[in-house]
């Protein structure tokens, strides 16, 4: 693009991406990263970090003993949540550096359904409160009943055989495989 600045004519450069500045006349002016460029920066030192914090997580779990499926240690969870953070950090890693141009999205778009949203921590607090008053499968199942029907919207019959699916896949799993017991509340199951 040619330009008259004080009667010179110039040439505007395109942003050189190793320097960066753009050569404008005799002189070199700084210009400013576009905004996509700082998210994809943002983006890839958050990831690293993530990566850093995670390969912490599995050293440290290694060091506690994860133990087995069959007789878990006290460091397999936290070695499979660093492991699910570390691929998930790498995976984001490898899309900043690539140069993935997603579109900016809103955090909150018109007409979110803040009941629904706020609903969902409330059930949470409410489901740890009545865990030991009312037990775990009476709870589980009610709340995912819950989640389905008040906050996903399902119909009543495929909310009835969510809640029943894992509240049995639940006993099946912590219960009848991995020895866990939970709390029976009023009916001691």
């Amino acid at each position: 693009m040619r330009d008259r600045v004080a009667g010179r004519p110039f040439r505007v450069a395109p942003l050189a991406p190793e320097n960066g500045f753009v050569p404008c006349g005799p002189s070199k002016i700084f210009l400013p990263e576009s905004e996509s460029e700082k998210m994809k920066k943002h983006d890839r030192m958050s990831a690293f970090f993530f990566v850093v914090l995670a390969t912490a997580i599995c050293v440290e779990s290694i060091r506690l003993g994860p133990g087995s499926f069959s007789n878990p240690g006290p460091g397999l969870l936290p070695l499979g949540c660093g492991l699910v953070l570390g691929f998930l950090s790498i995976v984001e890693v490898a899309v900043s550096m690539k140069g993935f141009q997603g579109g900016q999205t809103l955090l909150w778009k018109p007409g979110t359904r803040w009941r629904r949203l706020i609903s969902i921590p409330v059930s949470l607090v409410a489901y740890a409160v009545l865990l030991d008053i009312l037990g775990f499968h009476l709870v589980t199942f009610f709340w995912t009943g819950f989640m389905c029907r008040g906050v996903g919207g399902m119909g009543w019959r495929s909310t009835l055989i969510a809640s029943v699916s894992t509240t049995f896949l639940s006993y099946l799993l912590f219960e009848y495989f991995l020895s866990v017991r939970f709390p029976g509340g009023i009916l001691n199951v």
